[in-house]
């Protein structure tokens, strides 16, 4: 439908023309109307004050027009249980005497051109339990009062200029739902962590500071934290892996720093992680939305000041690739081979080349009986090279002899390894 609204019965009591294109003003000569709903349209003008003594209007839903002006006092609608006008031009400050409705149970504001503080009044809705206010330029800070409101389900305050400290909110049992981003606020986390029944805490864009507090963990319900570009900073909690329910877990652009625990994995409904842009150092041995070979992540994201590389984990045909490996534990250095073994003087005492005393078997202990050298043959000062290979040799040998070494000169003394030294026996 386009054009103006039509003329319409004055007794009406139902009106429903939202999502249509709609031109003109708001009409005001019904005497019946419980219910205008006149949405997403192109309807201009201000809200006339006339439609303030239609007392039977329970619902006003004036949402995304082009509508001007300020908001007139309502206080006559005794039954006003909804007040939208979001997402149009609307000016100046909320009034105050919206807290006369006392059965008010929706009100959104966003997306005006609102300015002023949050009116303390609000406090004395005694069923409000939709309060949305984002996209304006409200200043001030957050009422401590907001706290008072335990009807609460959905609290958004975001993008505005709030600025100070975040309130206690901890007496809002029934919030699913705490918008805060893009505003000016500061101080810490700590009343956020409290919220233990809110599914979404959004609180990005700010200024808070301090760390992640322990209490993260108590956010056995909660699904989705944003805690990006602020200034949080000390370590992540492994108390976070007692958030179960989390699947969107953002605190990108802070000032984080230790390692990234590898308790995110044991996280089994995380679809979306972002750690990037912090000090973290690196990620403990282990890290991986892993289980059983399958990926539980569609997409983690991070990067670690102290080993400069970046991993990105995406669901890819059930599973899991990555652009770049993760880091493996710390093993123990194998020795180099041109490192001669450690041999314990109890087992082959060490002689010079100018020795060459005659081995009897009660002077070279043996670990192997068959390996022992014969009494009576003295060892030579160079090796013997065998002119076949032995008829034997242990299950584990090389296959292979090594290459013959050349022929040293006679005149000059061996070089190398010490060779009246055992080698190190070969397991069979």
């Amino acid at each position: 439908i386009y054009g103006n609204v039509p003329l319409l019965p004055v007794l009406l009591s139902f009106l429903q023309l939202s999502n249509n294109s709609l031109t003109g003003t708001i009409p005001t000569y019904f005497q019946n109307l419980a219910i205008m709903d006149l949405d997403h349209n192109f309807i201009n003008g201000t809200i006339p004050t006339q439609l303030t003594s239609i007392t039977t209007l329970a619902k006003i839903s004036l949402g995304y027009n082009r509508l001007t002006g300020t908001i007139p006092d309502f206080t006559a609608l005794t039954r006003l249980y909804e007040l939208s006008l979001d997402g149009n031009y609307l000016s100046g400050s909320i009034p105050p005497y919206l807290a006369n409705n006392t059965d008010l149970d929706t009100l959104t504001l966003a997306q005006n051109q609102l300015t002023g503080s949050i009116p303390t009044q609000l406090s004395k809705l005694p069923l409000l339990s939709v309060l949305i206010l984002s996209n304006n330029l409200l200043t001030g800070t957050i009422p401590t009062s907001i706290g008072n409101i335990v009807t609460l389900t959905t609290l958004d305050l975001g993008s505005n200029l709030l600025s100070g400290t975040i309130p206690s909110l901890s007496r809002l049992t029934k919030l699913s739902q705490l918008i805060l981003s893009n505003n000016r606020l500061t101080g810490g986390i700590v009343n956020l962590m409290a919220l233990t029944k809110t599914m979404s805490i959004y609180a990005s864009s700010n200024n808070l500071t301090g760390t992640i507090p322990l209490t993260i963990g108590n956010l056995a319900i909660t699904t989705d934290i944003n805690l990006d570009f602020n200034n949080l900073s000390g370590t992540i909690p492994r108390q976070i892996a007692n958030a179960k329910s989390l699947v969107f877990f953002s605190i990108s652009n802070n000032r984080l720093s230790g390692t990234i625990p590898l308790n995110f994995a044991s996280l089994l409904n995380l679809q979306y992680l972002n750690l990037e842009f912090n000090l973290f150092s690196c990620v403990e041995p282990g890290f991986g939305p892993y289980v059983q070979g399958y990926c539980l992540v569609d997409s983690i994201s991070f990067n670690c000041s102290g080993c400069n590389w970046t991993a990105t984990y995406e669901k890819y045909k059930g599973n899991c690739y990555l652009p770049c490996p993760l880091p493996t534990p710390t093993s123990t250095p194998t020795p180099s081979p041109t490192q001669a073994p450690t041999v314990a003087p109890t087992i082959a005492p060490t002689l010079t080349p100018t020795e060459a005393p005659t081995l009897t078997p009660t002077e070279a202990p043996s670990l192997i009986p068959t390996e022992a050298p014969t009494p009576t043959e003295p060892p030579t000062l160079f090796p013997v090279y065998p002119t076949s290979a032995p008829t034997t040799r242990p299950t584990n040998a090389p296959t292979t002899f090594p290459t013959r070494p050349p022929t040293p000169n006679p005149t000059t003394p061996p070089v190398g390894p010490n060779l009246y030294t055992r080698p190190p026996t070969v397991g069979v």
